[in-house]
């Protein structure tokens, strides 16, 4: 949206992150839905074995994630469905809402929310030196990572700068370092990746766990499939100065 300047300062095109602690690191839900997500892992996992080409711990959570978009897009629940996840989803959704009312305001929330959204929800495995490449989701609105099971060591979220790479923005970078129960939402144009958790695969060979998800509008039938994503790119904000 165009806008003019008021007096004070402005700071255009932020970049809106919301961070909360969704559950206890040690609550029991967190632990129901990794040994669930777990199972599945290596129950595909040791199908895949005998294909070389992806026996990588990096290759099976691509296959891992190709084979969880493939069922959300026949229609079907995740892998790891169950009335745990259904509860998060509706608080995700809230969550969602009210990070929307605070990074660009109630109006472009309600416009949002005013159609049927769904949810693409998927697992995260990462075990040895895997690593997710930095990339973004340019068919949602909201993006989010809920963190199941983080072992020491384990590599963090990155985000980058979304200005550029080229000077003098190429050393902006933010990194965390997540811990089980931990909710991030960002916007889903923001570059992300996961580092590699080679350090925890040297300490106790655990995995590293999360769920993410996309937050999407249902698309209305006989018409074209709606990209969201520019829901967050407006999120400005005006401080005056007295």
């Amino acid at each position: 949206a165009s806008a003019s300047l008021e007096e004070g300062v402005t700071f255009g095109w932020t970049t809106p992150i919301f961070f909360r602690r969704f559950l206890p690191a040690n609550d029991t839900s967190l632990l129901t839905v990794r040994d669930s997500v777990l199972l599945w892992h290596e129950g595909l996992s040791s199908v895949w074995a005998s294909d070389t080409c992806a026996a990588s711990p990096m290759s099976l959570n691509d296959r891992f994630y190709d084979e969880q978009r493939k069922r959300f897009e026949e229609g079907n629940p995740p892998l790891f469905e169950s009335a745990i996840l259904r509860r998060w989803r509706d608080a995700w959704l809230s969550l969602t809402r009210e990070y929307l009312d605070v990074s660009v305001g109630a109006e472009a929330a309600r416009e949002l929310f005013e159609r049927e959204l769904q949810l693409f929800v998927w697992a995260g495995v990462h075990r040895g030196c895997s690593h997710h490449p930095t990339h973004v989701h340019e068919d949602s609105a909201v993006s989010g990572t809920l963190y199941l099971e983080v072992p020491p060591g384990a590599g963090g979220i990155a985000f980058d700068d979304p200005r550029g790479m080229r000077p003098p923005f190429s050393r902006n970078r933010i990194t965390h370092r997540p811990e089980p129960g931990q909710l991030i939402l960002f916007p889903p144009w923001l570059a992300h990746g996961v580092l590699p958790s080679c350090e925890a695969a040297t300490a106790s060979g655990a995995a590293r766990v999360a769920l993410s998800f996309n937050v999407l509008r249902v698309p209305i039938q006989g018409q074209a499939s709606q990209n969201d994503w520019e829901v967050l790119a407006d999120s400005s904000l005006h401080v005056p100065i007295e």
